[in-house]
């Protein structure tokens, strides 16, 4: 069985084929882009979700996630690097309200 494909159809395929490349770029990319011991001082209290997630890269983990009985709403999440090193952000009401990170700053030295 031979497939014989016209113009419009060998373009329309090449147009596809770059598009999933472009695609499986992009998220290798967001994947292994790793965040510094700098971009990790640059978070301060008080920072958006949004704020951090730039910041950090947008593949969190949602650790947890409770409305407390005073109807603040407690978040935490934990950004990795390819290295193991990570970052753990705890937001009240959707702003920073503690940081903590592990093995960002031992390979700075």
């Amino acid at each position: 069985m031979v497939f014989r494909l016209d113009n419009k159809k060998k373009i329309l395929l090449v147009i596809i084929i770059v598009a999933v490349i472009a695609v499986v770029q992009w998220y290798v990319r967001e994947e292994v882009t790793a965040f510094t011991a700098k971009d990790y001082e640059g978070l301060t209290v008080g920072m958006s979700e949004r704020a951090v997630t730039i910041a950090l890269g947008k593949r969190s983990k949602l650790i947890y996630e409770n409305t407390r009985n005073d109807g603040v709403l407690v978040s935490a999440y934990m950004w990795t690097n390819p290295d193991g090193s990570f970052v753990e952000a705890r937001f009240e009401n959707g702003k920073l309200k503690q940081k903590t990170e592990r093995g960002l700053f031992a390979k700075d030295k």
